[in-house]
């Protein structure tokens, strides 16, 4: 189980802030957080003295003036928020650098990030950070839908998997409404025909054997298949994994896509893997939530620290 019980957003002043402030608010029912930091990274935070002179409006600091802005923000859609704390930081400097560092410093469990595709603005965190940052990330496109009714978590039965349907199960814990469809892409092998099959004959075997793959593994992680919409994605034309999903998450109308980060050690649990390196990339209108091993990744960083 993962508990994102402080989370960051990153905000950059954009039109993207509303869609991330307001989908953050509608996620605030289903991860019940304890505090919630909106920061935003300027790459200078000094007003030069010809402006205070021309315009005295200058004379408040401008991180004080970014803060009433995002506070202006965030109160539209967190009128009432007794049950957790706000904090606001605005902070000087490189926004992919500083972003890691508080990420590290504030230990947040859940960084939630803008991914643009029209709108205006290079977003508060690059797919390098994605890569380096210890928690979780979750990354919102621009025309986010305020709902989660269905969850598309992509199995290939490795460990991280489980982180992912592990989280798809908390939410659903929350709402019964919600819906969790596991994909599993498959493949026929080089050299099938010398079996005398054709191409959908050996399809469809391998769609069997995948099968009872994905009961097994569901099995030892406690579940029951008959819990979920099972998705079998015959890749006949050898596509990336990162367009399977995205394919499969579209038909299915999904609302949210979770994935785990590959890795098992501390050094490789910084790293997202190939499937969601791309998945970050395409250009997608589906939010789309990166599980990490935060302890693994944390004491990483700690250990980097420390020489």
């Amino acid at each position: 189980m993962y508990n994102f019980k402080r989370i960051m957003v990153g905000l950059d002043l954009s039109l993207m802030d509303k869609t991330l402030i307001e989908y953050t608010a509608f996620l605030s029912y289903y991860f019940r957080p304890e505090k919630i930091y909106f920061i935003n990274v300027q790459p200078d935070l000094d007003i030069p003295d010809e402006l205070r002179e021309e315009f005295p409006g200058f004379d408040q600091p401008r991180d004080e003036l970014i803060k009433v802005e995002m506070k202006e923000k965030v109160a539209s859609f967190f009128p009432d928020h007794k049950d957790f704390d706000i904090e606001y930081e605005v902070i000087e400097g490189s926004a992919r650098k500083e972003m890691l560092h508080w990420s590290h410093v504030k230990n947040i469990d859940l960084l939630i990030a803008g991914r643009k595709k029209d709108l205006k603005g290079s977003g508060m965190i690059p797919q390098q950070l994605a890569r380096k940052v210890s928690c979780s990330v979750l990354f919102v496109p621009e025309k986010a839908k305020m709902s989660i009714r269905n969850i598309l978590v992509p199995i290939d039965f490795s460990e991280y998997c489980s982180m992912a349907l592990e989280e798809a199960h908390e939410i659903a814990k929350i709402d019964k409404e919600v819906k969790i469809h596991l994909q599993h892409a498959f493949e026929v092998p080089m050299g099938y025909s010398k079996t005398g099959k054709t191409e959908e004959e050996f399809a469809e075997i391998m769609k069997r054997h995948a099968s009872k793959r994905m009961k097994k593994f569901l099995e030892e992680t406690g579940k029951n298949a008959d819990s979920y919409q099972l998705i079998y994605s015959f890749n006949q034309e050898h596509q990336s994994a990162a367009d399977l999903i995205n394919k499969a998450a579209h038909d299915m109308s999904a609302d949210l896509i979770i994935i785990g980060a590959r890795g098992r050690t501390a050094l490789t649990a910084l790293f997202l893997g190939s499937t969601a390196e791309k998945l970050i990339t395409r250009d997608s209108d589906i939010p789309l939530l990166v599980v990490k091993h935060k302890a693994k990744t944390f004491s990483f960083w700690e250990m980097l620290e420390s020489i």
